[in-house]
């Protein structure tokens, strides 16, 4: 006897009055997959989500019953039994026609709110998120090690008036190619930056580079400073300006703005085109490989708040050199705090917040990072390399809001 279609009462009796194993070989040629294991409650309540699914299982459920009470009939003797006896017929068997699965749309969505699917989707996303995590950690480890390969790599120049290129070991300035190259053609650089921000070492290492002897004058305040003069004894007294010029080589002029005006307008003999300089022993021609370089903190404008001891440069002497704003390079920096990251963060965070502002007496070099990791890695007390090396002239309450920046309030505590 049928059973109605819609009559789901009646299919889910019959589904319960069944076997557990019937009732599960019929849901799966009914079409519905599930895990091993299910309770027959379990099985029930999702056959009856899907009606058409349900009337499908009762029908493979009948057929497997029906299939099951068949009386079993003997298996037919061996024809080397009796030759004489006849051979036993064998009844036909019927073919059922195979179930054909449910056309309605299936909704996965109950499924998917099971339990053990929840857990199999959250521990599927935890083992691929650790992966990816684990990658990306691979990543940035191999980022790292290649950035620092890559700042170890020996750095090359190639100058028009030098037949092989010019390796270079270690870190140079962001703009030092370009100042290279103006050295190289014979024209003399300016170099207008803060304090602690390598002018004078790039001096020495383009003297190097070069392969030029290398001069330095410092501040002057008379014009004998620069180009000598004559002894009680009428004999010549000579200056580094001097002996740069007669015999080649490059000088620099450190500290340039802190010189008297009077006296770096003596520089413009020594900086213009002209092949000779007026000495007070007469005329010296300028060597081929004579170069000047001029540092300075202020760009000739005269003194700051920051640097109030510097002097206000004749306009025709910033007009007969090449000027670069030569700021502190962030790598450089780095490779002077010699892997103290603390003391780094910690000098250029109060480095930006004097900036910001304006506070002058709080000088943040990169000199204060190379002195302030030295000292730390020798054993000093973490506040005394703060407050020795930052806080200088710093009034009461500049020092006291520098201090309670979380960069280094974290650091004072270790």
């Amino acid at each position: 006897m049928s059973t109605p279609y819609h009559d789901v009462a009646a299919l889910r009796a019959e589904c319960e009055a069944a076997h557990i194993v019937h009732l599960v070989a019929a849901a799966r040629a009914a079409g519905l997959r599930f895990r091993n294991g299910p309770t027959k409650a379990d099985l029930i309540a999702r056959l009856t989500n899907y009606p058409a699914m349900l009337s499908g299982t009762v029908a493979a459920l009948r057929r497997i019953q029906r299939m099951d009470q068949t009386p079993k009939q003997p298996a037919p003797m061996p024809d080397w039994i009796n030759d004489d006896d006849d051979a036993p017929v064998l009844p036909t068997p019927t073919l059922t026609p195979p179930v054909q699965p449910s056309t309605v749309p299936m909704d996965s969505s109950e499924y998917a709110k099971r339990q053990w699917a929840r857990e199999e989707i959250l521990a599927a996303e935890g083992r691929s998120t650790k992966r990816v995590d684990a990658l990306q950690a691979n990543v940035t480890g191999l980022a790292g090690e290649v950035k620092a390969l890559q700042e170890l790599r020996p750095v090359v120049f190639v100058l028009p008036n030098k037949p092989d290129p010019i390796k270079v070991d270690g870190l140079v300035h962001a703009q030092f190619s370009d100042l290279l190259i103006a050295l190289s053609q014979g024209e003399h650089c300016m170099l207008v930056g803060g304090a602690g921000s390598g002018k004078t070492y790039a001096s020495e290492q383009a003297a190097i580079i070069l392969g030029r002897r290398y001069f330095k004058q410092p501040p002057a305040s008379y014009t004998f400073e620069i180009l000598g003069n004559m002894d009680s004894q009428g004999r010549y007294v000579r200056t580094a300006t001097r002996d740069a010029i007669e015999f080649g080589g490059l000088i620099c002029y450190d500290e340039a703005d802190a010189s008297s005006p009077d006296a770096l307008l003596a520089l413009n003999a020594v900086l213009d085109n002209s092949k000779f300089v007026a000495f007070p022993d007469g005329l010296i021609e300028k060597h081929p490989d004579f170069v000047a370089m001029v540092c300075t903190n202020t760009d000739g404008s005269g003194a700051t708040m920051q640097y109030a001891g510097r002097q206000r440069q004749d306009g025709s002497t910033l007009d007969r050199v090449v000027m670069y704003h030569w700021e502190i390079d962030p790598r450089i920096e780095t490779m002077m705090a010699a892997g103290n990251t603390e003391w780094l963060a910690v000098v250029r965070a109060v480095r930006k917040y004097v900036t910001n502002h304006d506070i002058q007496d709080v000088i943040a070099t990169a000199r204060a990072t190379q002195k302030g990791s030295r000292l730390l890695h020798g054993g000093m007390d973490r506040a005394k390399v703060l407050e020795r090396l930052l806080k200088r002239g710093a009034l009461r309450e500049a020092w006291t809001e520098v201090c309670t920046l979380p960069v280094v309030s974290n650091f004072l505590r270790g």
